[in-house]
């Protein structure tokens, strides 16, 4: 552990160059693998109301008399992840809205982004709105639309984009940290005041996870 100890204090600068240069490289890596984007598209096959425009999108409006889900797609099989799911469009009423459903049996989807009671409202002062889903396990997923049957509603556009997970990044870092403060106190302070600030460091992360 001396010799450790004293080849990290004569390349301190080294050291600390080489695992910046490894946390930033794990991030890009993450970033690169991460950032799937899928386009939801509609026809007239999933349509329970309202009709696709001219220009693409998907209209309904009070003179259609349908209400309730009038929009009803599904994706293809989605890996698991986060994802945030991104919808464009305009509308002359708060009572709009959409739900996110995972197909697959079981608990795989978080239960706060709308279910067949609770829809996440589209506003009228918005012209997008977004949800965060974690998807527990591969899945189709179900995005339906709701149509409160007063005024109107136009959906310009529905899409699904993966979030990357940075979790074993920020370990990696918390993880070097801990290295890092350790070999400096051995190198520069007493076995007494190091197993003092072990004991400090230790309490406050108590403190804070208690918190």
């Amino acid at each position: 552990m001396i010799k450790i100890v004293d080849l990290y204090k004569s390349s301190f600068k080294k050291c600390i160059i080489l695992q910046i240069a490894v946390c930033v490289l794990s991030i890009i890596m993450i970033k690169c693998v991460s950032g799937d984007e899928y386009k939801i598209y509609f026809d007239e096959g999933n349509l329970l109301g309202g009709d696709i425009s001219e220009a693409g999108y998907f209209h309904i409006d009070e003179n259609d008399g349908n209400y309730g889900y009038v929009l009803d797609t599904t994706t293809g099989e989605i890996k698991k992840g986060w994802y945030k799911v991104r919808i464009e469009y305009e509308t002359g009423y708060d009572d709009n809205g959409f739900i996110v459903q995972a197909l697959q049996e079981g608990n795989v989807l978080n239960e706060d982004i709308g279910n067949e009671e609770r829809a996440v409202s589209l506003k009228s002062y918005h012209n997008s709105r977004e949800v965060h889903a974690w998807l527990k396990k591969n899945s189709d997923l179900r995005i339906a639309v709701h149509f409160c049957g007063g005024g109107y509603l136009n959906i310009k556009e529905i899409s699904l984009y993966q979030i990357p997970n940075y979790t074993p990044a920020i370990l990696l870092i918390v993880c070097l940290l801990l290295i890092n403060v350790e070999l400096y106190e051995m190198g520069n302070f007493s076995k007494a005041e190091i197993k003092r600030r072990r004991l400090v460091r230790g309490g406050y992360c108590m403190y804070c996870a208690a918190w």
